[in-house]
């Protein structure tokens, strides 16, 4: 879900809870899978966003769920979006020097 709030908002997000967390088979190494995300709510609007809700399934390439996760709340902003990710190579470079 942090995924997908920065690729289809380009918001930085955190994780704060959710309702249920179901394992119907474990997934094994090197197994593909699909995640199935629906939001089922959202507040907030475009860089002011606040919190999102969703329910994701991950789903076997026969078409199995695997695990559901109920009620995934995140909190999403523009404010969050400098502490994943440089803005730019030359910040990196520098960071990594100064460490």
């Amino acid at each position: 879900m942090l995924v997908w709030a920065k690729k289809e908002l380009g918001l930085g997000s955190l994780p704060s809870s959710t309702q249920s967390w179901t394992v119907y088979r474990e997934v094994t190494l090197n197994e593909c899978f699909y995640l199935q995300l629906t939001v089922v709510k959202s507040s907030g609007k475009g860089k002011q966003r606040g919190a999102l809700t969703a329910d994701i399934q991950l789903i076997s390439e026969g078409n199995q769920v695997l695990s559901e996760i109920k009620s995934a709340k995140v909190t999403a902003s523009a404010n969050l979006n400098d502490l994943f990710l440089p803005k730019t190579l030359s910040d990196t470079a520098l960071t990594e020097k100064e460490v």
